[in-house]
């Protein structure tokens, strides 16, 4: 089955109103849910065909999401405007040159800076190095959408090696 890179921000839905806490001063989202957008696409994997996937937190509220599955989900996902396919390591070692302007503008997009993104020299490893440096914090609260996506790089999650090793190929 075909392997593909793609970046996925999180959506926010509330499963329950806002419930005020004890003190009566504030209210706290209650049943806050962030799920990734590529769900939809794949609800049952892993499946009867053996299509599989795993994600990191990056930065921007985003997912780094490695698929393992059946051509149809790839293009199905391809065609979703919210979801951006980053190069397959497996197939290219850098990034193409008609694509680096759309990566670098996605990249910046979700805090990343241009220094940084040149200073991979579009090689694919060491963009995926860079997309799993740190997450941005994320704090659950009051507001409309029940989070808060607080400026700059919070820890890293785990490296993108970690579900290239869960998904071979």
């Amino acid at each position: 089955m075909p392997i593909a890179w793609y970046l996925c921000a999180y959506t926010v839905t509330k499963q329950d109103a806002v419930t005020s806490v004890p003190d009566g001063q504030r209210s706290l989202p209650i049943g806050v849910c962030r799920t990734l957008p590529i769900h939809t696409y794949i609800p049952a994997i892993p499946n009867a065909d053996g299509a599989t996937w795993s994600e990191i937190e990056i930065m921007g509220n985003t997912c780094l999401v490695k698929v393992d599955a059946p051509t149809a989900i790839h293009t199905a996902i391809a065609a979703d405007p919210a979801i951006f396919a980053i190069p397959n390591r497996t197939l290219t070692t850098t990034v193409p040159t008609n694509r680096r302007t759309a990566v670098s503008t996605k990249l910046q997009g979700l805090g990343y800076t241009t220094a940084e993104i040149t200073g991979t020299n579009w090689n694919v490893d060491a963009l995926l190095t860079l997309l799993t440096s740190g997450a941005s914090p994320v704090v659950l609260n009051a507001t409309a959408d029940g989070i808060t996506i607080q400026p700059g790089r919070g820890k890293r999650t785990r490296a993108w090696q970690a579900i290239d090793q869960e998904i071979p190929g």
